[in-house]
């Protein structure tokens, strides 16, 4: 009976965060609808945010039709960000999976949202860990700039005697 509770708790625990790493981390984004884009089951909307960056933003048909969104139209989308690595711009452009939308002042939360394919994981992943590395190379190059910025502790700091 014990091995059996113990089995079950490790299970449980194993579960509960495997369920934690996939939870959804959302990133919210500002700007003007600049292009609309209907496909079969989702509308793409282009957003240009203030930075001048272009992100689409992927909500289901419906969604788009209740919302009534348009050109010009000032937009605040939160959602799952699936950034395009360097290499692969020109193919690949960064978009925004939305979750909650809000537009002149109503916030929005998007019914049967967009699910993200393995392919979007794959995706965010490689974004993520390119990121990271970008990170960890401005961190490296800060810091050897600030370390040749220093005083070497060779200076003139003579005791006067003669």
């Amino acid at each position: 009976m014990r091995k059996a509770l113990i089995v079950i708790l490790m299970a449980a625990a194993a579960l509960g965060a495997f369920a934690n790493g996939n939870a959804e981390k959302l990133t919210t984004l500002e700007g003007t609808i600049v292009g609309v884009e209907e496909l079969a089951t989702r509308a793409q909307v282009t957003l240009r945010t203030a930075a001048g960056d272009e992100v689409v933003v992927e909500l289901p048909l419906k969604e788009m039709a209740r919302l009534q969104l348009r050109i010009e139209q000032q937009l605040r989308v939160s959602g799952v960000y699936i950034g395009a690595p360097a290499g692969d711009q020109v193919r690949v452009r960064a978009r925004i999976v939305a979750r909650v939308v809000n537009t002149e002042g109503r916030e929005t939360t998007v019914e049967d949202p967009i699910r993200l394919t393995t392919r979007d994981r794959e995706q965010i992943r490689a974004y993520e860990k390119e990121e990271l590395q970008v990170q960890s190379q401005t961190q490296l190059q800060t810091q050897a700039r600030d370390g040749e910025g220093s005083p070497s502790g060779s200076g003139s700091g003579g005791t006067g005697k003669k």
